[in-house]
């Protein structure tokens, strides 16, 4: 069963939210499947990914914006009409099931919680990881998602390459002194 427009999943173990204060609504998820996910990756379909944990506080500060972020891409017709997913995945299904797509997309890493990012194709049908370093609101996570279905980079986003700090040199003006330096060489007790 194949989708070309918006699909958003929410996974957990056995598709049941941990933490009653931050339950998905089931009317905002189009499935808590990992096999649709699954599909969703074999089918090519570029995702906007976040990996966390119930136990996180960061990732229960983020869940309240990451709700407004799916609504607002839901009311969006070009995001609606897309095809992309928006993907949320408890940790404690990364190493089971999730393998086939850890696995199989370059730069892919979950160091900490949550991790976001989006996951694209390249030319070879290669996954890409590429990771969200923009702010973490619903607005700028939104932008993300927009410019995914619009198949742009994202100036939030950044693949294997490292951004580009422009850092300022300070010139030092040496001074100029009349002394000269005194070479001194020491005497030493090796034998040779």
């Amino acid at each position: 069963m194949s989708s070309k427009s918006l699909e958003i999943a929410h996974i957990t173990i056995d598709g049941i939210e941990v933490d009653e204060t931050t339950k998905i609504d089931s009317k905002q998820v189009t499935t808590q499947k990992m096999s649709d996910v699954l599909r969703m990756f074999n089918e090519k379909k570029p995702m906007f990914i976040k990996f966390y944990a119930n136990w996180c506080g960061h990732c229960k500060t983020n869940e309240v914006l990451w709700k407004e972020m799916i609504h607002s891409a839901k009311a969006d017709n070009n995001v609606k009409n897309a095809n992309v997913a928006i993907v949320e995945i408890e940790s404690k299904i990364v190493g089971k099931e999730l393998d086939k797509i850890m696995s199989g997309t370059k730069n892919l890493k979950i160091d900490g919680f949550p991790t976001i990012g989006s996951i694209t194709y390249d030319n070879n049908n290669q996954a890409i990881f590429k990771a969200y370093n923009g702010k973490r609101d619903a607005k700028d996570m939104f932008a993300a998602v927009k410019d995914l279905a619009n198949g742009m980079k994202s100036g939030s986003m950044q693949g294997g390459k490292k951004r580009k700090t422009i850092k300022k040199r300070k010139t030092i003006k040496k001074r100029k002194t009349n002394r000269k330096r005194k070479i001194i060489k020491r005497k030493t007790n090796r034998r040779r």
